[in-house]
């Protein structure tokens, strides 16, 4: 066995520890990280190319309706990473709240370039004024990221708007002007 030197890198270090002391200067990570500890540190912002604002989901929806809005999320990022999604109450100008929508599933767990479905479900209940535009933020989350923001605005539409069907019984006498309901005694 023949004994080689080390190579030398500046500073008469190994190359080695040289590129790993660098490495350390050039990130947050601590001597732990470089003892092979890793620790829960992001590595500091390269460049800052991501809007906060994702964009805007607009649906129209009756009072009684329950509505599921899909949203594609793609991960940008060139890493692995694990979103999560939460969602604040939908609001209307004013400041009255409606209700909360739901988000199936609530974390999404995206490799490099890849894509997942979210789908965001409202269930249009009387506490909805019709007429009226609600509006509510789905914010994603993920570790050593900016949260951004997803805006859903529902629109209710105005009870005169919703299709009305007239219900009958086989049976009934035909509504007319001159006829008495059977159910109701002659005076």
């Amino acid at each position: 066995m023949s004994a080689r030197p080390l190579a030398r890198g500046r500073g008469g270090l190994p190359g080695v520890v040289h590129r790993n002391l660098r490495q350390i200067r050039s990130t947050t990570w601590t001597l732990a990280d470089a003892a092979g500890l890793r620790l829960a540190v992001c590595r500091p912002v390269e460049h800052h190319d991501c809007d906060p604002h994702l964009g805007t989901v607009t649906r129209d929806a009756f009072v009684g309706e329950t509505i599921r809005i899909p949203v594609m999320l793609r991960n940008r990022s060139g890493r692995r990473r694990a979103l999560v999604l939460s969602a604040g109450p939908l609001l209307r100008e004013d400041g009255v709240a409606g209700g909360v929508p739901t988000i199936d599933p609530g974390t999404l767990d995206l490799l490099e370039t890849a894509s997942g479905l979210v789908v965001i479900g409202v269930e249009v209940t009387p506490a909805f004024g019709t007429g009226y535009e609600y509006t509510s933020t789905v914010t994603v989350t993920s570790r050593c990221c900016d949260p951004q923001v997803l805006r859903v605005r529902l629109r209710v539409r105005p009870d005169g708007r919703a299709p009305t069907f007239g219900v009958c019984c086989a049976g009934d006498a035909p509504p007319g002007p001159r006829r008495r309901s059977p159910a109701r005694p002659a005076r």
